[in-house]
Order: structure tokens, then C-alpha cells, then sequence
């Protein structure tokens, strides 16, 4: 599978986006309408070696997919 990029503008200071984008278990409040069964891989789930995995909800695909931070600050 190749990895997915995306641009967006945030009218936001750059380190508030950071710290939400970082926390995968935040993630589950505005990517819940394509995942189900989502868990933390790790017990961290901020910062570099984060991980997650989760069913993808969508009509013919039925595939579990796992995420990590590969890189990034630390988490607090």
C-alpha cells in the first residue's frame, strides 16, 4: 500500500494542530464515519511509535489497516 499525504490550510497555531493530529486516540472523534473497531497498538497513543489499527468501513473494501508516528516531537 502506498502512504496517503494530504495539504489543508488551518487557520490554527501550527504546535495546537500538531498536538491534536499526533493523538491517534483523537482521532476516533473526526474519523469515525470510516473506522470501526478501532485500537491503540501501543500504550502511547501520541507521539513517535504511536500506533492504531482499525476495520475501514466502506462499500466492497474490507481491509484492516494499522498507522504509526514514524516521526515527530515527543509526546508530553
Amino acid at each position: 500500500m502506498r502512504p496517503v499525504r494530504a495539504h489543508v490550510t488551518i487557520s490554527a497555531p501550527r504546535e495546537q494542530v500538531y498536538d491534536l493530529v499526533v493523538d491517534l486516540a483523537a482521532r476516533v472523534a473526526w474519523c469515525d464515519h470510516y473506522q470501526r473497531d478501532f485500537n491503540l497498538t501501543r500504550p502511547r497513543s501520541a507521539g513517535t511509535g504511536a500506533g492504531a489499527r482499525f476495520h475501514v468501513k466502506a462499500p466492497g473494501f474490507h481491509t484492516w489497516v494499522e498507522e504509526s508516528v514514524c516521526r515527530g516531537r515527543p509526546a508530553p
